[in-house]
């Protein structure tokens, strides 16, 4: 017994050990795994890899946790700030739009929707989106391209557009706008139309931003109660100007005496003024009323020359021709400039008229009635003085009867 159990003993222990079991082997008839030699054929990194990744086969510059500071890193990053900062300056510095698009994208815009709207989209995806966008500006080949795109179009269309600012020191004034070259009568029309103008509150200001005068030309502008002041518009470049000062300067008012008036009221046809502006004669026909002389528009006479006409109260038909200057122009078709001007010893000038006088300029008007051969009134050689303030912006001077010249 002891032998035989010696003998047993030692078998089991001479004896090979045993294989290990065959994972594919079936038992009681399991069938093999399904998939697991396909599981066995890559490493299970790689699997771990694209798993974690969520889309098989990534192309490969999507890499959005690379941590390398390299060149096209820096010069990516430098064009999404040139783009940001520029943008930002030019809406803040030549516009009013600034505070409309952070109202836009601010807590309570178009952010605090994106963010309403991003809280309902599970956490996996959201980072999703977030790793892809970063992958494209970080990793993309073309992206770099793509923002060198933006900021040289950005660059481009900022060069066709430029700013005037109208700031208020003191009182409200209605503004127009308007190219330079508007017809004279669609300026008028626009002009006699507030539903056309734009108003400038007590100390607030007015920004336009316009075509650049390399594309439209330059504009006029006019504010209510003073001469119109043409500016040019200049990419990169903002003209301020401020209400009233920079619209004061000198205009000369010519108004017939209260006899003259009358006379001229029940002509059958227009009398010819020469108006001499630093010995340049102008030639304009009149009626009776008053003439502006460097300004056209609707200002309003100012109260110290309608004051001086105290005595035209019982004509309201001579003071309303008074009220309503108009500016100096109607030349007759028939007088060309450098023609002589039939009845005097003048010749039309070549220049057009001066749509601004300058302090220094001489200016004297000369009138002659229909078929007179001698000058009928005139005004004195009066010398235009530089504005100080609104007050003495216009200057009149009165066109007397049988004045010697």
């Amino acid at each position: 017994m002891a032998t035989a159990a010696q003998t047993s003993s030692t078998c089991s222990t001479n004896s090979p050990p045993s294989a290990p079991a065959d994972p594919t082997a079936t038992t009681a008839g399991t069938p093999p795994i399904a998939g697991h030699a396909l599981a066995s054929s890559e490493p299970d990194s790689a699997v771990m890899t694209r798993l974690a990744e969520g889309i098989a086969g990534a192309p490969p510059w999507r890499d959005p946790e690379s941590s390398e500071l390299t060149g096209q890193f820096w010069f990516r990053l430098v064009l999404c700030l040139g783009i940001a900062v520029g943008l930002s300056w030019w809406l803040i510095h030549y516009t009013d739009w600034f505070e409309v698009i952070i109202s836009l994208f601010g807590l309570t815009g178009l952010f605090a929707l994106l963010g309403v709207v991003l809280a309902i989209v599970p956490p996996k995806r959201a980072e999703k989106i977030k790793q892809l966008v970063t992958a494209w500006l970080w990793e993309h080949p073309k992206a770099s391209l793509v923002l060198l795109g933006v900021f040289l179009i950005g660059f481009c269309v900022s060069l066709l557009f430029g700013t005037l600012q109208l700031e208020s020191v003191q009182g409200e004034y209605l503004v127009w706008i308007s190219p330079a070259g508007t017809s004279p009568e669609k300026e008028e029309q626009n002009q006699g139309n507030e539903a056309e103008a734009q108003r400038v509150p007590a100390g607030g200001r007015l920004r336009e931003v316009k075509w650049a005068s390399w594309l439209a030309g330059e504009y006029r502008v006019r504010v209510s109660g003073f001469p119109e002041l043409r500016l040019a518009v200049s990419p990169w470049w903002r003209q301020d100007r401020q209400l009233p000062y920079s619209f004061l300067r000198p205009v000369v008012l010519i108004w017939p005496e209260r006899n003259l008036a009358a006379q001229l009221r029940t002509d059958s046809a227009p009398a010819q003024l020469v108006v001499l502006i630093d010995d340049e004669a102008f030639l304009s026909e009149c009626k009776g009323e008053s003439i502006w002389i460097g300004y056209t528009g609707d200002m309003m006479v100012p109260k110290h020359v309608r004051e001086s006409w105290q005595g035209y109260q019982n004509e309201p038909g001579l003071l309303g021709l008074l009220l309503q200057p108009r500016a100096l122009g109607d030349r007759p078709k028939d007088v060309q400039p450098g023609q002589p001007i039939p009845g005097t010893s003048y010749t039309q000038s070549t220049n057009p008229i001066p749509r601004a006088l300058q302090p220094g300029q001489k200016i004297q008007g000369i009138l002659y009635r229909v078929n007179g051969k001698e000058a009928d009134a005139s005004t004195a050689k009066i010398t235009v003085r530089s504005v100080q303030e609104s007050a003495d912006m216009v200057q009149p001077v009165p066109l007397l009867l049988g004045k010697k010249i």
